[in-house]
């Protein structure tokens, strides 16, 4: 029976000894730091590789599957766990994704979209989201808020409205105009704004350009109650005499 035993404890030992051989020999790239559970690398000349069969990297993860997850996944070894992917995911165009949920599964809550093409960014979306105008580089679900926002407008300001060749609508014309159209002139229709949106730069402009003629069309006004003023006045001064 001790002999039994002993010859238990040679095989172990022989086999500690092998993959304590086996690890020695790829030592030269790994290396378990003493007294952890981390494993570093040691030659930094070498590539790391996950789930790849070649890597032209520092560190790749794979899978070669073109058709699938290509990437990482953190979790808690817990029930339900909040779960965390960056990655690629080639059934939908090749996305960039990172993605938090509590599903994994699912990547609709919490993801964030990277198309390869055009460079746009999608936040809160599904991986399924399609990027549907190139023209722009950021999509947020839901809208965003925030405490300050500046938009960098390069198109002419209104103030063109000033300027001493700036044909200012008669009134007449603005009000045929607004029966006809239900909006003012220059002023996107509420079907546009449905369809398109706005946007803020330009949308800003344009109250301001109306702003500025309401102004001038104040100024005329003023100008015509001065005048009549005037003649009231010079009326009153002849039925006096």
């Amino acid at each position: 029976m001790f002999k039994t035993a002993n010859s238990k404890l040679t095989i172990v030992a022989m086999l500690f000894t092998f993959f304590s051989f086996s690890f020695e020999a790829k030592g030269q790239f790994f290396q378990v730091l003493p007294g952890t559970n981390t494993i570093s690398l040691v030659n930094s000349t070498q590539n790391v590789g996950i789930g790849v069969n070649s890597n032209a990297w520092r560190f790749q993860i794979g899978p070669d599957n073109p058709n699938s997850w290509g990437g990482m996944l953190i979790k808690d070894n817990i029930a339900n766990p909040t779960v965390l992917r960056l990655g690629t995911f080639k059934n939908f165009g090749g996305k960039g994704v990172i993605s938090c949920s509590k599903d994994e599964t699912s990547g609709s809550p919490g993801t964030l979209l990277f198309n390869p093409e055009g460079g746009a960014v999608c936040i809160g979306t599904g991986i399924n989201q399609e990027f549907s105008n190139q023209d722009y580089r950021l999509y947020v679900y839901k809208g965003i808020r925030t405490e300050k926002v500046r938009v960098d407008y390069e198109s002419n300001w209104a103030d063109y409205v000033f300027a001493p060749n700036y044909k200012l609508r008669p009134l007449s014309e603005v009000e045929a105009f607004i029966k006809k159209n239900q909006h003012l002139p220059d002023v996107p229709s509420a079907k546009e704004i449905h369809e398109k949106g706005i946007d803020l730069g330009e949308m800003h402009k344009i109250q301001m350009q109306k702003i500025e003629e309401l102004t001038l069309y104040i100024l005329e006004m003023k100008k015509e109650n001065d005048a009549l003023k005037k003649r009231m006045e010079a009326l009153e001064s002849a039925q006096k005499k």
